[in-house]
């Protein structure tokens, strides 16, 4: 017992603790961490600083414990793995269970990664969000480790000033003391240091030092370190490097160029000085001339069900309530916090209307979401632009997100379908309710009367709202013609009037306005909504593919009684065809004659058949906890990673008693020798690697040519030769040549004769040979003849 205390208290004499110079290393890699974070190029930088504040802590424990530096790099490539996509999962939003943020991510990084290969702009800063942290994360590892193993922590200041300075590079803003912080910490680090090293010489020695040597030294560093940062603030070629357009700044451009056109491609979608670009419809909008729009996905939508009968899917991005100046705008603009989880829906349910839940797979960055006409439930935390309205619950006008949706992520909404009857439309009441007649029959102060006039012509033998709704949608697309694009409309004039009278052309904005003014001039509220149409089905009418090109503007009409319901008066779209009859009669129930789909009532039957024509059953939106998690849930959430930990240290601590205690430990072997002992018969893939951990060094550097293989997708027979093997491997990769034939040499002399192979050697070329053909596959991968063939959802 006396022994193992002696043993557990010694110093260590080989580490160089000097806590002088830890608290000047790490002062100088969060200096770093807070200058990426105060450029705000991604909302993700906030992680930096506590990247940078674990990643030393992690440093210095390992530095000061026994580990050898091959288990240093092992557990630095463990925590690396748990903790680093742990920190970039967590900005996301808390609505979310850790299972649905990792495919999130894994999705961002699909798409980003595709669009990187195939020299696709990006959208996503994921990829650069990733590289610096990353950069951070290591650094303050290698730091930490260094400060405490040998004193000497001048990789980890080296990459950390390269950072930072780069950041000022390119971030062109006023002068600040992040540089000058910096270079004074790193100054007083140099300081430290080389007296932490020249005072373990003088002991060796026997010199005699002075008690306050220590603080003269360091006294003198930082006065010396603040004269030379006012001296290189003032520095007249230092200063020219960063001026735009300089002969040094120009040099220091030609020499990295190829590097720096590699870099712009992942931080094109950085914020700050550059723009996120990201789908967004903003409280104005005008009518526009129109612009051919491209076939690119916009989202793609997986419903849980087919949609009902007499319906028609519409993805809103957000309602317009008033007309002036030839621009549709928003005069309501009250915001409401929707947290995920919440148990009160955002409109009031109703048991009369079917459900779906559809699942949303964006393909671009997304600065709203886009939901059916009535969500109920989101899996995201958002705000609500709208008012609450006793009756319905709220006046919806758009749902933002403070976060951008990337490209890769998904999100959830349950909603409400609005499928009324041409019976229930015109049997619904006139007498609207104030907060509808308030906001939505309203008409510029110089309306011109040849719209209102054209508007009673059309509607003069009609009766009911449906009717005359009905009548005008007709009108248009009949009479207009559907052009993509169309000229400026003349100065001076209604645009509106000239589009009906004169052009009679024009594309989904000018019908859908034209027909809400020609509503509200005869008395029936009407508004205006911009998003996205249907988009392509599917054989089972449960995936719909939405492209840019499909991007759409559409009236939403008001009934009493029911809501808003969507028109269609846009030529260039199917007519939207509702079904006739009377609910409370289920044998008068049937399509309309304009646009009828067959079966698909048929089909709507069948599944109300099977499932008892209800959807009370429906599951919610699986949503995570908020700040009301219990304990418990939260506990369940962490439970894997706790267990990942628990095993990949327990692991760790059985290889290394193994290695105090002399002898190797195999796991392979003693896994198959524990199948064996038992009767049973070990798996086919343990076999092999049992036998593969028993072989000569020699044999598993050139099993690397095998590895190969198997990666790339051939066939290897147990009677193929080595000579053979490398053959096989040089026709799919000629540039290992050179590489495979030298291990094939080396291996052979080993194999066959008496001759001492260089192992080391021969590790490195199969390390190289196997790390080259992982490239080469990724590349094959995510490098496609046609780009267009690739979906990063499934």
């Amino acid at each position: 017992m006396p022994i193992l205390y002696t043993f557990s208290m010694t110093k260590k004499e080989d580490r160089w603790w000097d806590l002088a110079a830890v608290f000047c290393l790490f002062a100088a890699l969060l200096i770093t961490s807070f200058r990426l974070e105060a450029t705000e190029w991604a909302n993700e930088f906030v992680i930096l600083k506590w990247l940078t504040t674990i990643g030393f802590l992690l440093g210095l424990g390992m530095g000061y414990s026994d580990f050898k530096p091959p288990t240093i790099r092992f557990l630095s490539f463990c925590y690396s793995i748990l903790i680093l996509p742990w920190f970039l999962m967590l900005p996301t939003t808390s609505a979310l269970l850790w299972s649905e943020r990792l495919g999130n991510l894994a999705g961002r990084y699909n798409a980003s990664l595709y669009q990187y290969f195939n020299n696709i702009r990006i959208e996503d800063p994921l990829l650069f969000i990733t590289l610096i942290s990353s950069i951070i994360w290591f650094t303050a590892i290698v730091g930490g480790y260094s400060i405490i193993r040998n004193g000497k922590p001048w990789l980890a200041l080296i990459i950390s000033g390269i950072t930072l300075f780069v950041t000022e590079f390119y971030y062109v803003t006023e002068r600040n003391l992040f540089s000058a912080a910096f270079l004074i910490f790193s100054l007083l680090l140099l300081s430290q240091t080389n007296f932490m090293h020249s005072l373990k010489k003088w002991r060796k020695k026997g010199t005699l030092v002075e008690f306050e040597t220590e603080f003269n030294i360091g006294r003198s560093a930082l006065l010396i370190g603040i004269v030379l940062v006012l001296l290189v603030w003032n520095f007249s070629s230092v200063v020219a490097t960063f001026t735009p357009g300089s002969a040094q700044q120009k040099k220091i451009f030609g020499l990295f160029e190829q590097v720096r056109n590699e870099f712009v491609k992942i931080t094109t979608p950085l914020q700050g000085p550059l723009v996120l670009q990201q789908e967004y419809y903003g409280e104005t909008i005008g009518l526009g001339t129109g612009a051919v729009l491209g076939d690119d996905i916009i989202f793609k939508i997986e419903s849980n069900r087919f949609k009902p009968p007499g319906s028609r899917f519409y993805w809103r991005a957000r309602t317009y309530d008033q007309y002036s100046n030839y621009q549709w705008n928003n005069t309501i603009n009250n915001e409401i916090d929707y947290f995920a989880g919440e148990e009160s829906s955002i409109y009031t349910p109703d048991e009369n209307m079917p459900e779906r839940i559809f699942t949303f797979h964006p393909e671009i960055n997304l600065g709203l979401l886009y939901t059916p006409i009535y969500p109920l439930e989101i899996n995201r935390n958002a705000t609500l632009v709208a008012n609450e309205i006793p009756e319905t619950g709220l006046d919806l006008v758009a749902v933002t997100t403070e976060r951008t949706i990337y490209s890769g992520e998904t999100y959830q909404v349950r909603s409400y379908i609005d499928n009324p009857t041409i019976w229930e439309l015109r049997e619904s009441s006139t007498d609207y309710p104030d907060w509808v007649t308030d906001h939505y029959l309203q008409l510029p102060s110089d309306f011109s009367p040849s719209i209102r006039q054209l508007a009673e012509e059309i509607t003069q033998d009609e009766e009911t709202a449906y009717d005359k709704t009905f009548a005008i949608t007709l009108y248009l697309r009949n009479n207009i013609e559907y052009k993509e694009q169309i000229p400026a409309p003349p100065k001076n004039q209604d645009p509106i009037e000239w589009f009906l009278f004169d052009l009679k052309q024009g594309f989904c904005n000018y019908y859908a306005s034209a027909e809400v003014l020609m509503l509200r001039s005869i008395g029936i509220p009407a508004r205006m909504v911009f998003g996205y149409a249907q988009g392509e089905e599917d054989l089972e009418d449960i995936t719909y593919t939405v492209r840019r090109k499909q991007s759409h503007a559409w009236p939403e009409v008001y009934f009493g009684g029911i809501g808003w319901v969507e028109f269609e008066p846009t030529r260039g779209q199917p007519a939207l065809t509702r079904l006739v009859g009377n609910p409370s009669d289920p044998d008068s129930i049937r399509e309309g004659e304009i646009g009828r789909r067959p079966n698909q009532f048929d089909r709507e039957a069948m599944e109300a058949l099977l499932e008892q024509d209800t959807l009370d059953d429906i599951e919610n939106i699986d949503v995570g906890d908020t700040e009301t998690d219990s304990i418990f849930t939260i506990l369940i959430n962490w439970l894997p990673l706790f267990i990942i930990i628990f095993v990949v240290d327990l692991i760790l601590l059985i290889t290394l008693r193994s290695r105090r205690l002399g002898y190797s430990f195999k796991t392979p072997m003693h896994l198959e020798r524990f199948f064996e002992k038992r009767g049973w018969q070990p798996p086919s893939w343990l076999s092999r690697w049992s036998y593969y951990v028993q072989l000569p060094d020699y044999q598993r550097a050139f099993s690397s040519i095998v590895w190969s293989l198997y990666f790339l997708r051939v066939q290897v027979s147990d009677a193929s030769t080595p000579a053979h093997l490398v053959n096989q491997l040089i026709e799919l990769m000629p540039s290992l040549q050179t590489k495979a034939n030298h291990l094939l040499v080396e291996y052979q002399k080993a194999f066959y004769s008496n001759y001492q192979p260089d192992v080391v050697e021969m590790q490195k070329l199969g390390k190289e040979i196997f790390k080259e053909t992982i490239i080469h596959k990724i590349k094959k991968w995510f490098i496609t003849e046609n780009p267009e063939e690739y979906s990063p959802i499934s």
